[in-house]
């Protein structure tokens, strides 16, 4: 994977460069209820909130959810992400999947993983993935790519960008993000 790309990504964002769409865009105003419906599914459901999480990420995309594993315990292992409380450990969590339990593809599980602990798991698509030069699906689909994402992403957690759109956020729809998925949305805007 190329850093290169993305790390400048983050060099380069100024607050003016935002389009004023995002400002209105329902993508981000949905996006807290559905973490917080997350949470509170996680809280009364356990392991069973998975697949309606994975649901309700999929209804956020334009994609519609087709299969989920339910075997070789793909459900308790995202369950488990709640607990985890650093990039390591986000990595090594995704190292216990020999596939995607979503669908096959990385990206939905980097949807549902972050609707379930969005501090350490980042979102990974192809509008993000561009920045490291990975353009096609098979590419993409590989969960060597998401866990260098990871890194990638705890790397930006403290650049000046992160911080300034995380209060960007926080003025325009009066609700804080993770440093996490600040960072994701500087490669994802761009």
């Amino acid at each position: 994977m190329k850093l290169n790309i993305a790390s400048k990504a983050f060099d380069a964002f100024h607050e003016k460069a935002i389009p004023s769409k995002f400002f209105n865009d329902q993508y981000m105003i949905s996006y807290p209820i559905l973490l917080k419906a997350s949470n509170d599914l996680l809280a009364s459901m356990g392991t069973n909130a998975v697949v309606p999480i994975a649901h309700m990420a999929y209804g956020w995309m334009p994609t519609i959810l087709k299969k989920y594993e339910i075997e070789n315990n793909a459900l308790k292992h995202i369950y488990d992400a709640r607990k985890v409380a650093s990039f390591n450990e986000a990595k090594n969590l995704i190292g216990r999947f020999t596939v995607s339990p979503i669908n096959n593809s990385i990206v939905g599980l980097s949807k549902v993983l972050h609707f379930v602990n969005p501090e350490y798991f980042p979102i990974w698509d192809k509008r993000v993935a561009r920045h490291f030069e990975i353009y096609y699906h098979y590419k993409i689909n590989r969960f060597e790519n998401y866990i260098e994402y990871i890194d990638f992403i705890g790397s930006t957690n403290e650049h000046k960008s992160t911080n300034s759109l995380r209060g960007l956020i926080n003025k325009n729809f009066n609700y804080d993000v993770t440093k996490t998925r600040a960072s994701e949305l500087i490669l994802f805007m761009k």
